[in-house]
């Protein structure tokens, strides 16, 4: 069950922490899934493609509302932001976004925190 909102459970709480380190409060900007639903465990690329294109509405209606800076958590997210692949060769450095979010910063980050 989800609360409305995005990130509520422990990866919420380490945003939070992380934002909060950094002098920043969740509404200064964005955090979210590049997909609306939470698809299976095992997808192929093909079948990501098509979900990332099936909730690109959703993602730009969702973008086109906020002005901040944009936290892609994933691979995914930062392939639909900047069109750049790679999260690991990415992750920590911002990134210009594109499309909506020309001339913003993108931060990458791993989607889920390594224990």
């Amino acid at each position: 069950m989800t609360a409305g909102r995005p990130f509520v459970g422990p990866s919420g709480q380490l945003l939070d922490k992380t934002l909060r380190i950094a002098g920043l409060d969740r509404a200064d900007g964005m955090a979210m899934n590049a997909v609306a639903c939470r698809p299976p465990q095992g997808l192929g690329e093909t079948q990501w493609t098509k979900a990332l294109a099936c909730c690109a509405p959703y993602r730009e209606a969702a973008l086109a509302r906020t002005r901040g800076p944009v936290l892609a958590l994933g691979g995914y997210a930062l392939r639909a932001t900047t069109g750049h692949t790679g999260i690991q060769s990415w992750y920590g450095y911002p990134i210009q976004g594109t499309g909506l979010l020309a001339g913003r910063p993108v931060f990458p980050a791993l989607h889920q925190p390594s224990s």
